[in-house]
């Protein structure tokens, strides 16, 4: 295939997904946009995950398979990115799907707009109904974009007024940027962190000069036990949110001139504050703190305690617990 016929890139990343990868990669092949390269990134996967994607590459050109050793999601899709030659860009999570025009849609509209980046919904697909009842609450609604976006704004107009309908969704998977874009502003995922969609996000949306939103649901998340999505969280999943905090405070400071983003920030900021204390709700400070170990300097955990340890969410958390406590002792 031409390099210039390439519209979209699809990236995979895949790591020990056999029992999902067939679904994923026909979702994607049997587009009705023919005109993409799909690459798969193997991330280390030790099961046999990659031997249906080889056998797949033999039957459909368009797969490109990279190895590398076992990085991270976020290295897998730089590496991916990397390697990309499409007009756009879609990473898609490899136990998850496409509808079968998702890409035809989203092109024909990102061309014809000259888009930077756009935004759609996706649908949630439940594994089993033991992982519907302990997610049904939060994601049954999630990715439901009920607001109009009819026009196409610039990023931190687009992100203001998402912000504003508490519509503001933080996933790599559900935008398609536009790749020249991503190169002229050195956008990477942040690697060695769990979560780094949401700074990515952030950073991608707010710099961006044309965007649009489409509320059609094109994406199929797949919750599943044993996911990023669904795992119980710990000391590792607060770190990541803590790491992207720590950047997006960069980021609020550069617009002191602009007071409408700096706020929609500040409301992003309280919501990864948040997130950052949930999963170690229960634990004491010095546990934490040693399970942190070496991944933190000095400096950083001094910064971790500001912010996580002793912030705000963590105070509420702290008072509610005695509240329950006392109740208990009544």
């Amino acid at each position: 295939m031409d390099e210039y016929s390439k519209r979209v890139s699809v990236i995979i990343p895949v790591y020990n997904v056999e029992k999902y990868i067939e679904k994923c990669l026909n979702s994607v092949c049997n587009q009705t946009l023919k005109e993409i390269e799909i690459i798969c990134v193997n991330d280390g996967s030790t099961d046999n995950s990659m031997e249906f994607v080889r056998h797949r590459a033999k039957e459909d050109k368009r797969i490109i398979i990279l190895e590398k050793e076992n990085g991270g999601l976020s290295s897998a899709r730089n590496a991916g990115l990397d390697m990309a030659r499409g007009e756009y860009v879609l990473f898609l999570d490899s136990d998850d799907t496409l509808v079968l025009h998702a890409l035809e849609y989203l092109y024909d509209k990102a061309s014809v707009n000259r888009l930077d980046n756009i935004f759609f919904g996706a649908t949630t697909v439940y594994e089993n109904f033991k992982v519907k009842l302990a997610n049904y609450r939060k994601y049954s609604w999630y990715y439901n974009r009920k607001g109009c976006y009819p026009d196409v704004l610039s990023g931190a107009e687009m992100f203001c007024m998402l912000v504003e309908n508490k519509e503001y969704r933080m996933s790599a998977c559900l935008q398609m940027p536009r790749r020249q874009f991503l190169i002229e502003k050195g956008f990477r995922f942040y690697e060695g962190i769990l979560h780094e969609d949401n700074l990515f996000t952030l950073q991608v949306l707010l710099a961006a000069k044309r965007v649009m939103v489409e509320n059609e649901k094109f994406y199929n998340r797949l919750m599943r036990s044993g996911s990023i999505m669904t795992a119980k969280g710990n000391v590792q999943s607060s770190l990541g949110y803590f790491v992207c905090l720590k950047e997006m405070l960069k980021l609020a400071n550069s617009y002191e001139n602009n007071p409408m983003v700096k706020q929609a920030i500040h409301y992003v900021l309280m919501i990864t504050q948040r997130e950052a204390v949930f999963p170690i709700q229960g634990m004491n400070k010095e546990t934490v703190l040693k399970e942190l170990g070496e991944a933190l300097s000095p400096k950083e955990k001094l910064s971790y305690e500001l912010l996580v340890l002793n912030g705000e969410w963590m105070r509420q958390q702290r008072q509610l617990s005695a509240r329950v406590k006392n109740r208990l002792k009544r």
